[in-house]
C-alpha cells in the first residue's frame, strides 16, 4: 500500500499489524527473556516498558489527532494492550525515576520490629486504623 510508505515506518507497522491481531499483540512477539520476567499478562515488565517508552519517544513530537500519522497513540495503546493514560504515566514515571523503569524501593526496606526502633514504637490496632482513615 502506497499510503504506508509516506508515513512514519513505526506507525505503518502498527497500522498493518493492528488489523490482523488482538489487543496486546506486540507482547507476543518479544523474545522469551522479556516474557519470562513479565509480572503478568496485564502488567508490563521493565523491559516491555522500555520498549514502549522507546516507541512512544519516537512519535512523541507528532500530533495524534491530525496529520499523516493521526491515531498513532491509539495504535500504540492497542499494540501493548494498555490505556493511553497508562502510556503517558509510564513515560512520566520514567522521567521522574531518573530514566529507569525499576519499581520504587520502600523507604523502610529491611527494617523489622526486631531491628528498628521506629517499627517497635508503631502501634497497630483496628481503632488506630479507623481513626487514621478520618472516620471519627
Amino acid at each position: 500500500n502506497d499510503d504506508h510508505m509516506s508515513i512514519h515506518p513505526l506507525v505503518s507497522f502498527l497500522d498493518q499489524q493492528q488489523n490482523n491481531n488482538t489487543r496486546g499483540w506486540i507482547r507476543n512477539h518479544f523474545p522469551a527473556n522479556i516474557l519470562d520476567e513479565s509480572m503478568s499478562k496485564k502488567q508490563l515488565s521493565a523491559s516491555e516498558k522500555q520498549i514502549l517508552t522507546t516507541m512512544y519517544s519516537l512519535l512523541l513530537g507528532n500530533s495524534s489527532t491530525s496529520g499523516k500519522i493521526k491515531g498513532w497513540m491509539r495504535k500504540l495503546s492497542f499494540a501493548f494492550g494498555v490505556n493511553k493514560n497508562v502510556i503517558t504515566a509510564i513515560y512520566d514515571n520514567y522521567i521522574i525515576r531518573d530514566f529507569t523503569h525499576d519499581r520504587k524501593e520502600r523507604s523502610d526496606k529491611g527494617e523489622t520490629v526486631f531491628n528498628s526502633d521506629k517499627k517497635q514504637k508503631q502501634v497497630f490496632s483496628a481503632l488506630n486504623n479507623f481513626k487514621k482513615a478520618g472516620a471519627m
